[in-house]
């Protein structure tokens, strides 16, 4: 039992030295107004607005971080944000129902959910959604939403986010360890992470086993001139 006991705490403290904090600082500008109707469309750059039918179509910015090797994401928490008002007299445009392109749509519009756009309650909840770690090419990368603004419907009242502190824990797991047998680097690959991640100095403490094949070569293919176009 002794033994059984002092295993299951080495293995616990082995897993705390290997979580790591990662600190993330955001800044978002003053987003564009446009009125559709007797609604307000908001736009911020590098954001998708959406939303479930009926509730206010909301912009959301999908964050990516690259993790530390053979870890996941643990949790999301806010430090520190800074809101601007960005207007007193809004109400969001509803988000519509997601229709097949194959199936034309004419005369719907969406009905607002009252519940909420009577609300004098922030909208929405919880700014961070989604949190979820996947893989490329056994790199570690999480990822999650974040909604860069808080609307008060009863009030039509809408603040902006313009700066944001968040901390991100990582904690070993078995999944990243599993995509670890994938783990590889080349110039394209080491761009493409590099392209979408918010932290790309964190590739640079990956390590890497000497890939037994290069992935990308030149072909020379060598045929008969009636075979030629």
């Amino acid at each position: 039992m002794k033994r059984a006991l002092i295993f299951l705490i080495i293995v616990f403290s082995l897993t705390i030295l290997m979580a790591e904090v990662i600190t993330l600082d955001l800044t978002f500008s003053r987003p564009d107004l446009r009125q559709k109707d007797d609604y307000t469309e908001i736009f911020f750059d590098q954001c998708a607005n959406f939303g479930a039918e009926g509730t206010p179509q909301l912009p959301q910015y999908g964050t990516e971080i690259l993790l530390p090797q053979g870890q996941v994401i643990s949790e999301v928490r806010i430090i520190s944000t800074s809101y601007q008002l960005l207007d007193d007299k809004i109400t969001i445009q509803p988000a519509s129902r997601q229709f097949p392109i194959s199936q034309p749509v004419s005369g719907y519009k969406p009905v607002p959910n009252e519940v909420i756009y009577s609300s004098s309650d922030s909208y929405p909840e919880e700014i961070i959604t989604a949190v979820s770690t996947h893989f490329l090419s056994g790199h570690s990368i999480g990822n999650f939403n974040l909604c860069p603004l808080v609307y008060v419907p009863a009030e039509k009242r809408v603040e902006y986010l313009e700066t944001i502190t968040l901390e991100i824990d990582t904690k070993y797991a078995i999944e990243a360890q599993d995509a670890e047998r994938f783990l590889k680097t080349s110039p394209r690959l080491n761009s493409r992470i590099i392209e979408i991640v918010e932290n790309p100095q964190m590739l640079s403490s990956y390590f890497y086993v000497e890939n037994l094949r290069d992935d990308e070569y030149d072909l020379l293919l060598i045929t008969n001139e009636q075979f030629l176009p």
